[in-house]
């Protein structure tokens, strides 16, 4: 299994939103398509390699947005709600890596903080940015 699948499969088990990935187009087409709330992460572009002693693995800085419609102006009351429920979303992701529950292992959080995205539909959310790392793999050489 693909990082990308195992990093949607980690967001579907510890949140049970549907987890989208892909550029911005792609993605607001499968939220118009699969509805919301949901969580969505932007292609993945850069990543480094670490070696060890006959193993590798590969770090990845990854944004995960979990969002919900806002039916609302973005300055309601209301809205914190959203915001909140969002959140609790996040940290649910989270603790499931912490746990040692998916296919690879969360690191450092780098940035967190409120979304207002505009897709086709306004939605409001919540994001992480956090370092991912593979399971380091064992390297062989083919003959």
């Amino acid at each position: 299994m693909n990082i990308a699948r195992k990093i949607i499969t980690s967001v579907e088990d510890a949140t049970a939103l549907h987890c989208y990935y892909g550029t911005m187009e792609s993605i607001n087409e499968q939220v118009s398509k699969g509805g919301l709330p949901c969580a969505f992460f932007s292609l993945l572009a850069n990543s480094t390699i670490q070696e060890g002693v006959g193993t590798i693995s590969e770090t990845y800085t990854l944004t995960m947005s979990f969002a919900r419609l806002t039916e609302f102006d973005f300055d309601s009351v209301e809205n914190e709600d959203i915001i909140e429920n969002c959140r609790r979303d996040a940290f649910n992701w989270l603790a499931y890596l912490r746990a040692g529950s998916a296919d690879f292992v969360a690191g450092s959080i780098t940035a967190s903080g409120r979304l207002y995205e505009e897709l086709d539909d306004i939605v409001t959310g919540y994001y992480l940015t956090l370092n991912i790392t593979t399971l380091p793999q064992c390297l062989s050489m083919k003959s």
